[in-house]
């Protein structure tokens, strides 16, 4: 197949939510509301509309990915398009073992010709999730010790991509920086059409 595929969290997750034993849940409105879906029949992405990787094929003129836990076994051999491993709130992170075998599934790809790599998305501001502002203590509009400490992680992030485009000779990979893109919309929010 020509499409690609596509991995992530919440800012790219089409429905695989709604397959795994999940403690969030977004099969109910407002979730895939501005996508069209009827009243009643969400489908279960972590937004009211699109995700980041839905303009992709949106502007190319091709169909969007599936969900991959929503295809059968078979269909996830014989799909002419690519599909979506993204998911939000698995309440797990990887250990190791998994990690390797994602990373394993990158060489995989990379050996079947793949040469370009957009990696959707570093670590946004933890430290502005409603969860955090609420059940901690700060005297900023987010929690900043959080967002401090994702800050570094993410700081580290560009010689991760340097050093695997050693590896992966001939690749380019390319990084959004998402936590920049919400720190532009908070400190700027008319620019968006937002308020924050």
């Amino acid at each position: 197949s020509n499409y690609p595929p596509y991995n992530g969290d919440s800012f790219v997750d089409a429905s695989n939510n709604q397959y795994l034993n999940s403690p969030a849940s977004f099969n109910c409105t407002p979730y895939g509301y501005d996508f069209g879906v009827p009243s009643g029949n969400a489908m279960g992405p972590a937004t009211n509309g699109r995700t980041v990787v839905d303009f992709i094929p949106q502007v190319a003129g091709l169909p969007f990915p599936p969900p991959i836990l929503r295809l059968s076994k078979a269909q996830r051999k014989t799909t002419p398009t690519g599909v979506n491993y993204g998911s939000a709130s698995t309440g797990k992170q990887p250990s190791p073992p998994p990690a390797i075998k994602i990373f394993v599934s990158y060489l995989t790809i990379y050996k079947l010709g793949a040469r370009k790599f957009l990696l959707d998305n570093n670590v946004s501001p933890l430290g502005c999730l409603p969860a955090n502002i609420h059940s901690k203590k700060h005297n900023t509009s987010c929690v900043e010790d959080i967002n401090q400490r994702v800050a570094f992680f993410n700081g580290l992030l560009p010689n991760v991509l340097t050093k695997l485009e050693k590896i992966l000779t001939g690749s380019t990979l390319v990084g959004c920086d998402l936590y920049k893109l919400f720190e532009d919309v908070c400190n700027q929010p008319a620019s968006y059409g937002e308020k924050c």
